[in-house]
């Protein structure tokens, strides 16, 4: 696998913070390591402010999802070594682009 190069999952939301300009709390994506990955600030620009809780949970569970990706690709790798793929051309290629997009797989190189 290549060099991961976001900040290291677990994530979670955390709203203990308040603003500086309004007091109101400021909503941040707090990494494993303890820092922000992201932060909306005041109830408007939140993810539960928008209604959006949905979106919000979808953020915190990339790394983990990620993840989750690579170990099929890694099963898959290992099974069409042997010659007995386990996902469909059109699974895995779909599979890599996510993984390419996500910053955790090299892009192929085009002549």
């Amino acid at each position: 696998m290549n060099e991961i190069k976001s900040t290291p999952g677990p994530w979670y939301w955390d709203d203990r913070y308040p603003t500086s300009s309004t007091g109101e709390k400021t909503w941040s994506l707090i990494g494993a390591d303890g820092y922000g990955v992201l932060s909306c600030d005041g109830v408007e620009n939140s993810p539960q402010g928008l209604n959006d809780f949905g979106n919000a949970k979808l953020i915190e569970s990339a790394p983990d999802m990620a993840l989750a990706l690579e170990m099929i690709a890694a099963e898959d790798d290992a099974a069409r070594h042997n010659g007995t793929p386990l996902l469909t051309s059109g699974v895995r290629m779909t599979l890599d682009a996510a993984l390419i997009k996500a910053g955790r797989k090299e892009a192929p190189e085009r002549n």
